[in-house]
């Protein structure tokens, strides 16, 4: 082998080396995916799920109530003002009453024409709505379910609900310009959605990389030298079938 072709092969036997060692490098110990959590030496915060509620024929028809006079002033931005007193303060937003007046509220806005109604959830702390809403003729919307979160107050002997949260509600959506056959079918079908399971762990994968760069450390200046000989005894052959 020439001095020039055993350079060449120290010099990336060299670089493959050091490439190999960056990889594992970051591999095992930038990877802070696995880091172990330490905890205080005090009393530890179980978080407990409110309770399941079963809603009474009243609370029913009152939360209805309170939906209806939310979303066909403040959703439908007509008056909506009027739903200043079925929010709560931190959906307010810190806004007075005149400043509702104007419309420039934190509730996402929609061109009401119809809606339906679905309980989502019940309990001590909270009522969850889906609720599906059509658009009026001319607009671009297509159906959309939102969510509505309606908290209790209780003043004395009887109970106040106040809407508290409201925004669109992720999944399918009826096709642009055609009308579900059946509100009901489109509020079943979000609730039977699956969400898609992401593995937050490192994928053996990346194990893999570093070890096949390894292996290019010693295959690499084999699969060389390999061909210099080869290459030597070609060139020695031909030399020797000229010689008389």
């Amino acid at each position: 082998m020439s001095y020039r072709a055993r350079r060449r092969l120290v010099v990336l036997a060299a670089a493959t080396a050091a490439a190999g060692a960056l990889v594992l490098t970051a591999t095992f110990f930038w990877n802070t995916a696995g880091t172990r959590e330490t905890f205080s030496g005090g009393p530890a915060q179980i978080f407990t799920a409110p309770a399941e509620r079963t809603l009474t024929a009243g609370e029913r028809a009152a939360l209805v109530s309170v939906a209806q006079r939310f979303v066909s002033t403040a959703v439908a931005r007509d008056h909506p003002e009027r739903a200043f007193d079925v929010v709560t303060a931190t959906l307010r937003g810190g806004l007075s009453r005149k400043q509702w007046a104007s419309g420039e509220i934190p509730v996402v806005p929609y061109p009401v024409d119809g809606a339906r109604w679905k309980v989502q959830y019940a309990n001590e702390e909270a009522v969850g709505l889906l609720v599906l809403l059509y658009p009026a003729g001319g607009a671009r919307e297509q159906p959309t379910v939102f969510t509505m979160r309606v908290v209790p107050r209780r003043l004395g002997d009887a109970t106040r609900w106040l809407v508290d949260a409201w925004g669109p509600q992720g999944g399918p959506q009826p096709p642009a310009g055609r009308t579900s056959s059946s509100p009901a079918d489109a509020l079943a079908g979000i609730a039977s959605g699956e969400l898609e399971r992401v593995s937050t762990q490192a994928s053996t994968l990346w194990l893999a990389i570093p070890v096949a760069l390894l292996g290019l450390v010693f295959v690499v200046p084999i699969v060389f030298l390999v061909r210099e000989r080869r290459a030597e005894r070609r060139m020695r052959r031909r030399l020797g079938a000229r010689t008389p």
